[in-house]
């Protein structure tokens, strides 16, 4: 094994630095983080305990990194942070997919024209309830639709809200009531991420 290969299976001090400071603004999963945050000590004298450091990490904790990194990218750290993370990101892609698949019925409550104490919902407004199966990767950001890759489903708070919960657990169903707007805000969003017709 050539010096250049040797090197590759180690993180530079820059590189730890940058994870933790990820780590360190990444609030969810802390039980997660917290074991992260302890795997990549702060202390140069801990340089060599980083050797294949990707390679032992479960499911979770490696989505709960990405994650994290990707993270701190919106908070605009310094040029030299984005470049570590762009150089780390790679090597926390999946080997292989952990491809999950949830089914979603969305329900609309109509709308709702009295108070809250006394709520007197329009029915007419009603829409059928609206289903799909989200498909989606437990590890990564792979995210698809029948098969096929959709990009555009990061986008979209609700797809992206079950897709984190489903990285942790696996979620054969969701089944969710919401009231007309939102129920019509809801299914433009989705159709128009996963190109349902």
């Amino acid at each position: 094994m050539s010096d250049k290969e040797k090197e590759e299976d180690y993180l530079d001090f820059d590189e730890i630095k940058t994870i933790r400071n990820a780590l360190n603004n990444y609030r969810e999963h802390s039980e997660i983080r917290d074991w992260l945050l302890e795997k990549y000590p702060a202390n140069r004298e801990f340089f060599y305990d980083t050797e294949k450091a990707f390679e032992d990490l479960p499911v979770a904790s490696r989505h709960t990194l990405r994650k994290a990194l990707i993270d701190y990218t919106k908070r605009k750290p310094s040029a030299k942070e984005l470049a570590n993370v762009e150089a780390l990101l790679p090597d926390l892609e999946c080997k292989e997919h952990v491809i999950r698949t949830t089914r979603v019925i969305l329900s609309d409550m109509c709308e709702n024209k009295g108070t809250e104490l006394k709520p007197m919902f329009d029915a007419s407004k009603t829409s059928e309830p609206f289903e799909f199966d989200f498909e989606y990767c437990a590890a990564c950001d792979v995210r698809q639709y029948k098969g096929q890759l959709t990009p555009y489903a990061l986008d979209v708070n609700f797809l992206e809200d079950m897709a984190e919960q489903g990285s942790y657990h696996v979620i054969p169903e969701i089944k969710i009531s919401m009231e007309h707007n939102e129920f019509e805000k809801t299914v433009k969003e989705i159709k128009d991420a996963l190109n349902i017709e």
